[in-house]
């Protein structure tokens, strides 16, 4: 599921958790999802750069969610 978390930033996290208050303003037929996850999880793989993965992090933050897990 992609997520809006700026205007001009759509991330789509490998695995989301979605607070029940969000989830009932979400409508399944409209993507990207307007805000950010409560968690978002992301899997790093050998082509993700650090400097990618802290931006992530920041932006996944500061749009709102609660935690971010980095496996």
């Amino acid at each position: 599921m992609d997520f809006r978390l700026a205007y001009n930033i759509v991330r789509n996290p490998d695995v989301a958790f979605i607070s029940a208050h969000h989830l009932a303003s979400i409508d399944p037929d409209c993507s990207p999802v307007n805000g950010a996850p409560a968690l978002a999880i992301e899997v790093v793989s050998p082509s993700n750069r650090a400097e990618d993965m802290s931006r992530k992090i920041h932006q996944y933050l500061t749009a709102g969610s609660k935690a971010v897990w980095i496996f």
